[in-house]
């Protein structure tokens, strides 16, 4: 999720005169709401996986969950009426047998959930869930490359048998065609259409079993234009762990890899080209530390040019992005125009638990609640952080590109601070985010709610699309089959035709 930015309007003219100790206590605070903390969070008891749920108690598990919604969210009712809504519980409720499984449970919620439309919610879980799904051996053992709105895309076959290969297509399962279970698995899901498949590629075998649709299954499948039928039994091949340190790919890994790190990890390619897999934005101080690393590492090897990969970034705290961009921009610039917050007794509560000095902490009671603030963002010159890399630079996008990844790249789009290459994201930068994590009380599965609204940072406030690429390159199926990233190779030869 984005990191908050200071809050620097008010409300009410009641909220104008509290004090600026409370103003810089919000300001504070805020850093911190990138970290993950759960409220109301409680243990799992024993035999939780296997116990059985009324359809009272997930009546008021929804109940729990949109009370607790309404009072954090921003916009309650930006996608749905109250009437819209009621209905919809209604009907789910009535469609629920008298007992169900966590996981048809889960199901239900995901659908209330998804109803806001919105990329951050839907799909609720838990740890729990997801260990019990991770622990079993059958299962849908196909890792998928995409998912289109009828097809399912192999990327790779995880079978015992490992009979498919990579850009082959899945046109029914068990004699139900692909298209009905993504139409089915879509109304778990909120945000745009193209997010929405997106998340079905790398949950499809998740949504299975938690759908109880287990194997074995009969797959037809389309190859170079010819179906054919394969059964499989859903066992997981288990990679080899022993792989020879002498083989010539571990030897061009270790040759390439120069540093690690949580959020990226660093290579050279081609000799002189320098590329980031930018994955996730999280702990920032850890973060500015090592990239400061990273570039000094870029100055000592020559590096000419540079390729930033955010197609594989699902976010964090958009103060990495930010500091990022000090090392090849001193253009002015921001992330985002405007954002409205939603001060709630929730928020406060979520404020407590995170790891803040214990006067935030103490003086959090003081901050009224149950009122929005909305901030302006400056267009503005950055700090250039040192060593400041001169070089040509390109950022890599795609339709996995999200939250305060999708910011990043609608800065760089709207202040051309750098090409964007690749595919649109699947979110616009016109956003509900900043998460509120919570659990409910008979299932204990995880909900979510949206706490701010983002405008984008050309202050359009009617622009839902994803951020288009400068440079659309979409992969086709020979790039599929023999597994070539032909973003990346794009983007290496642009560099090198520009030096």
């Amino acid at each position: 999720m984005p990191h908050l930015a200071d809050l620097t309007g008010y409300a009410t003219p009641i909220i104008m005169k509290k004090t600026l100790t409370i103003l810089a206590l919000i300001t504070l605070a805020t850093q911190s709401f990138s970290q993950n903390k759960t409220l109301y969070r409680k243990d799992f008891e024993s035999g939780y996986i296997n116990k059985k749920y009324t359809k009272a108690q997930i009546a008021q598990d929804i109940e729990f969950m949109l009370a607790v919604t309404k009072k954090a969210h921003v916009n309650f009712y930006h996608s749905f009426t109250e009437i819209q809504l009621k209905n919809k519980v209604d009907s789910i409720l009535n469609s629920l047998p008298d007992s169900s499984t966590i996981f048809s449970a889960s199901l239900a919620i995901s659908k209330i959930e998804a109803l806001f439309n919105e990329g951050h919610l839907g799909l609720v879980s838990n740890s729990a869930t997801e260990q019990s799904f991770q622990k079993s051996t059958h299962k849908f053992p196909y890792y998928l490359h995409s998912v289109t709105d009828s097809t399912l895309i192999i990327y790779r076959d995880l079978s015992s048998a490992s009979k498919l290969m990579a850009n082959d297509t899945i046109i029914s399962i068990n004699d139900t065609p692909a298209k009905t279970f993504i139409n089915n698995f879509k109304q778990y899901l909120g945000g745009m259409n193209t997010w929405r498949l997106e998340k079905i590629a790398n949950s499809f075998s998740y949504l299975m079993f938690a759908s109880d649709a287990l194997p074995p299954y009969k797959i037809l499948v389309k190859r170079d234009g010819k179906l054919f039928e394969h059964i499989t039994d859903g066992l997981i091949r288990m990679p080899s762990t022993k792989a020879p340190d002498n083989s010539a790919a571990v030897k061009e890994v270790k040759k390439e890899e120069k540093q690690t790190n949580l959020n990226y990890q660093l290579s050279i390619k081609d000799n002189n080209i320098g590329y980031i897999n930018f994955l996730r934005m999280h702990n920032y101080k850890s973060f500015k530390d090592s990239i400061k690393t990273t570039f000094q590492d870029l100055a000592a090897k020559n590096v000419e040019s540079l390729i930033i990969d955010l197609r594989d970034n699902g976010g964090g705290d958009s103060r990495l992005g930010e500091h990022l961009l000090s090392y090849i921009t001193n253009k002015p610039f921001r992330l985002e125009a405007s954002k409205k917050t939603k001060i709630s007794s929730h928020w406060k509560r979520r404020l407590r638990l995170l790891n803040n000095p214990w006067f935030i902490k103490l003086f959090s009671y003081s901050i009224p609640g149950g009122y929005s603030s909305t901030s302006k963002m400056k267009v503005r010159k950055r700090k250039i952080a040192e060593p400041f890399f001169k070089g040509r630079v390109v950022f890599l996008i795609g339709s996995g590109t999200f939250s305060a990844a999708n910011i990043l790249a609608n800065g760089i789009k709207d202040f051309k601070l750098a090409p964007l290459i690749g595919e649109s994201t699947a979110e616009p930068s016109n956003v509900y985010s900043d998460m509120l994590d919570f659990m409910l009380p008979n299932t204990k599965l995880v909900a979510r709610s949206s706490m701010a609204y983002y405008i984008r940072a050309n202050g359009d406030p009617t622009d839902f699309n994803g951020i288009a690429p400068d440079y659309l390159i979409k992969p086709n199926g020979e790039d599929v089959k023999r597994r070539r990233d032909a973003v990346l190779n794009f983007a290496k030869q642009y560099l090198k035709e520009k030096r």
